[in-house]
């Protein structure tokens, strides 16, 4: 299989990539930087930039996996600038590559990331367990359902339905890297433990999981539409403690609601921390893929 991957050099496109080369797929990495995507790779892989890839050479590849866009956790706090480059880091390249897949002579599938904040926030009391079936918010009021559902959109006003599978990931649990190295820090320092009020629940999937996920998709040209790339969920006390049994450390230290609004700022505490999302991955399970690591813990 040839694979292009846009967004190749970040936490799950470096790990896809490897996970290709290892089965023998030929891999394209598409980045800003040819030299960025050559550093980390060497000739392992084909390096393309956004402006020389071309219709042409798309008819040659099975899929696009577009994972790329400005980190939303970069740094502390959003500003109007920030929050105007996460959306338009996702609009821009997603909007380019659909174009580039549907003037190519046999366009390839388009796997475009999104994530679970596409279904809304839901009250820290809500029970409701959401799948992909649920409905998704038209008019979101939250910053980052109101990205996903116009990312989701650049995909799918310009591709047919069946060649588009929309990967809507949870948070990906790499240790030591992405959202988890944040998280393990007040730990380590001992001061760890609930955030606001520990209600809130968190959809999570551990980074290889989500990458045998993806892999799996590729496999499968019968799977399209959306598919959430998450293992379970757990409210955050919970997770709190599973994270400092797994490192050995305590668990006691609440942060009030305040002092994170404080640090990160209400837009992103809002988003990243205090929001909560109860989501099941059905398709994945109707469509045969078993987690390995579907429990919490070391």
């Amino acid at each position: 299989m040839r694979v292009a991957i846009a967004g190749g050099t970040g936490l799950i496109g470096a790990r896809l990539s490897r996970a290709l080369l290892e089965r023998g797929d030929d891999v394209i990495i598409v980045g800003r930087s040819r030299e960025r995507i050559l550093e980390v790779f060497g000739d392992t892989v084909r390096a393309e930039t956004y402006e020389t890839l071309t219709a042409e050479a798309c008819s040659g590849i099975d899929a696009v996996v577009n994972l790329a866009g400005e980190n939303v956790g970069a740094r502390l706090g959003w500003t109007s600038e920030s929050m105007h480059e996460i959306l338009e880091s996702r609009l821009r390249v997603t909007t380019d590559l659909a174009k580039l897949i549907s003037t190519s002579r046999e366009g390839p599938r388009l796997l475009n990331a999104s994530g679970i904040a596409v279904y809304a926030n839901q009250d820290d009391g809500d029970e409701t367990v959401v799948d992909e079936d649920s409905a998704v918010p038209q008019n979101p009021h939250d910053f980052l359902t109101d990205v996903s559902v116009k990312w989701e959109g650049c995909a799918t006003a310009l591709l047919p339905a069946k060649r588009i599978v929309l990967l809507r990931i949870g948070v990906v649990l790499s240790p030591g890297a992405g959202a988890l190295a944040k998280m393990e820090l007040p730990f380590r320092l001992g001061v760890g433990g609930r955030q606001g009020s520990g209600r809130q629940n968190l959809s999570w999937i551990s980074i290889e999981d989500c990458v045998r996920a993806i892999v799996f998709l590729l496999d499968r040209p019968d799977v399209h539409g959306p598919v959430n790339l998450v293992a379970g969920f757990s409210a955050q006390i919970d997770f709190a403690e599973a994270l400092a049994t797994a490192l050995h450390r305590p668990c006691f230290v609440a942060t009030p609601s305040f002092a994170l609004r404080w640090v990160l700022g209400e837009e992103m505490a809002k988003a990243l921390v205090f929001s909560s999302h109860r989501i099941a991955p059905k398709r994945l399970r109707d469509a045969g893929f078993v987690f390995q690591d579907a429990e919490l813990g070391p």
